[in-house]
């Protein structure tokens, strides 16, 4: 006899099909309690099968780099580093987050982002370029820390992007990112305007454009 025992926390014990010896499982009702084990997020849920919570965002801001994320990849998969390692449950994130990288739901497809560097290497000005593929980076990098929980929507952000040398706009992390992702989804985007939402998500990412008060 085959045992189908329940696969994770997000689906039921299942039903073995006799004619094949497999198992199929059936999806946990949504809002059923669970834990991701990702220790930046709470009120852990199951939705469509996945666990996933909201971020649990502290007052002081932890960023990390898109270099960083990008180590968490390699050759388009998983890849722990440092002890810390994406997870399904960051990918629902940022697809839910995001219009640019919407019904995202596995590590694979956030790595297969890192992942495209290369693929505008003939398009000079386009929406493949290289400044619009670098862009696509940093709203992932922006997307991961917010679903993380190391950096808030609310915090507030002493732009750098949004005019010229000394049109320091002050405006918040949440508007940055609704920014990049409005230019980064639209698919006219060009060299251009993938430069300016690079730009906003980077000086998060960085640390250079949050304000801080003594």
């Amino acid at each position: 006899p085959v045992v189908c025992a329940a696969p994770d926390q997000c689906h039921v014990a299942g039903v073995c099909q006799p004619a094949s010896g497999t198992c199929t499982y059936a999806n946990k009702a949504d809002g059923t309690t669970c834990d991701d084990g990702n220790s930046g997020t709470t009120n852990d849920v199951c939705t469509g099968g996945i666990c996933a919570g909201s971020a649990a965002c502290g007052t002081q801001p932890k960023p990390k780099s898109s270099g960083y994320y990008k180590k968490l990849c390699k050759d388009g998969h998983s890849n722990s580093h440092g002890g810390d390692a994406l997870t399904d449950a960051d990918a629902v994130c940022v697809g839910d987050l995001t219009s640019t990288f919407a019904g995202i739901s596995t590590v694979d497809d956030i790595c297969a982002v890192y992942d495209h560097d290369s693929r505008g290497a003939h398009d000079t000005n386009g929406p493949n370029c290289k400044d619009c593929t670098k862009a696509d980076n940093e709203l992932m990098a922006l997307a991961l820390n917010v679903c993380r929980g190391l950096v808030c929507l609310s915090q507030e952000v002493d732009s750098s992007c949004s005019g010229g040398p000394g049109d320091h706009t002050l405006t918040t992390v949440g508007a940055s990112l609704a920014t990049t992702d409005e230019i980064l989804a639209n698919p006219a985007r060009n060299k251009t305007t993938c430069k300016d939402a690079g730009c906003l998500a980077k000086e998060v990412n960085n640390g250079k454009g949050l304000h801080h008060t003594s």
